[in-house]
């Protein structure tokens, strides 16, 4: 802690309240220009009483050159989360924190979950607590904070997790934004779905609202990066090969299927483009990348042996691209600078983290394989008969979230 800190000079906490002994389970809300964090506090409030006392830090922010407007908003919603504060049920401890001046570089989602972050780690210093992620347009199961306690309580060595979603279908505006998110999260659930099919490693979900991550690991891996779109995926895909994760699928965060445009993507963005006609929400990729990935993972083994020329399968679009990353000097870099098979196993996974393997899945996409209509690729991807979009995410779900 006292190295990662260092960064700081001195810290200066945020909070000046002592923070109570029972105190393990801190929650972290990027709040900025929100129409209504008070209903994802009420759904917290609504939640299960928990084993023990739970902190929810609201980090309520605007870059230094937004408008007033903006500004002024955001000051609205901290006054309005102090008088909400004042009948908080017993078990949940509210810290509201504006900071409208965020500077320009950094200012985004990224910097403003860091400092909410940083500022909960600082508060369980030796407590072997645990950071959780939730976002301001976000509602909970009621059992919400039971489970994640029960679940860190019980996996002792667990060091980050990620909790089951489902995006809220019957509260959207209109029929159009329905079907948009009935789409979109279908598609996120292939593309994870397609992963395991491909025995890629770290076929898990990245979504913001759904982190976890002990306090010590967190400050371990640098803290969260200052983004200001991504900084989840990123974050996580740091996280994965430290092993000891965990998908939580006993309760669930209920994101809001709105339109936003906050950040450069992610759910908002894609269903305004859906909106506006700008992004086709029912195209996807062709499953069949998905096999020819499964290339580079079912012989692991032998390409750190005898390199990519084991490899003769492969499409001349996949060794393209794979000369354009100089891939051979990577293979021979790991094989360098480990002791064993099971260490170049690890490191090899390693370097295909997730946004390089997302490179090569849009350069595939672009190159030989184009993209194919959602529901055709989900429904091959399973063997099922092609369904309606809203059945086919229901499928998708339940299987997701029967896993352990």
């Amino acid at each position: 802690m006292s190295n990662y800190f260092k960064q700081y000079g001195d810290y200066v906490p945020l909070i000046k309240e002592e923070i109570s002994n029972e105190t393990r389970f801190i929650i972290v809300i990027p709040v900025h220009h929100e129409p209504d964090l008070i209903r994802t506090l009420n759904s917290l409030s609504k939640c299960e009483q928990p084993g023990s006392a739970v902190e929810v830090i609201c980090y309520i922010n605007a870059g230094e050159q937004q408008s007033s407007e903006i500004k002024n908003h955001n000051l609205n919603t901290y006054n309005n989360v102090l008088n909400w504060k004042e009948n908080a049920p017993d078990f949940l401890s509210i810290h509201p924190i504006l900071n409208n001046e965020l500077k320009k570089k950094h200012a985004g989602v990224g910097l403003a979950r860091r400092k909410g972050m940083d500022e909960a780690a600082w508060r369980l210093q030796n407590k072997n607590g645990v950071i959780i992620c939730l976002d301001a347009d976000c509602e909970v199961a009621p059992n919400y904070l039971n489970v994640i306690q029960e679940t860190f309580t019980e996996n002792p060595t667990l060091k980050s997790a990620s909790v089951y979603f489902e995006h809220s279908l019957d509260e959207t505006e209109s029929i159009e934004i329905r079907e948009g998110i009935i789409l979109y999260e279908l598609f996120l659930r292939y593309y994870v779905e397609g992963l395991k099919k491909c025995q890629y490693p770290f076929p898990f979900h990245t979504i913001g609202s759904c982190m976890i991550v002990r306090s010590d690991v967190y400050l371990a891996q640098g803290g969260m990066n200052k983004r200001k779109a991504g900084e989840d995926f990123y974050f996580m895909h740091k996280l994965f090969p430290l092993g000891d994760f965990k998908e939580i699928n006993g309760t669930c965060v209920y994101p809001s299927a709105r339109v936003s445009d906050r950040v450069p993507f992610g759910t908002g963005k894609a269903i305004g483009q859906w909106l506006n006609r700008d992004k086709d929400l029912q195209m996807a990729y062709n499953f069949e990348i998905f096999d020819e990935l499964k290339k580079l993972f079912d012989n692991s083994k032998s390409l750190l042996q005898e390199g990519v020329s084991v490899l003769n399968s492969l499409e001349k679009a996949t060794i393209d691209y794979l000369n354009e990353i100089k891939f051979e000097n990577a293979l021979q870099e790991i094989k360098a600078n480990v002791a064993d098979e099971k260490q170049a196993i690890k490191r090899y996974y390693r370097y295909w983290d997730g946004l390089r393997l997302l490179k090569l899945v849009h350069y595939l996409r672009d190159k030989r394989f184009s993209d194919q209509p959602l529901i055709k690729s989900a429904s091959e991807m399973m063997g099922l008969p092609e369904m309606n979009a809203e059945s086919l995410l229901i499928h998708y779900r339940q299987i997701q979230k029967k896993q352990p």
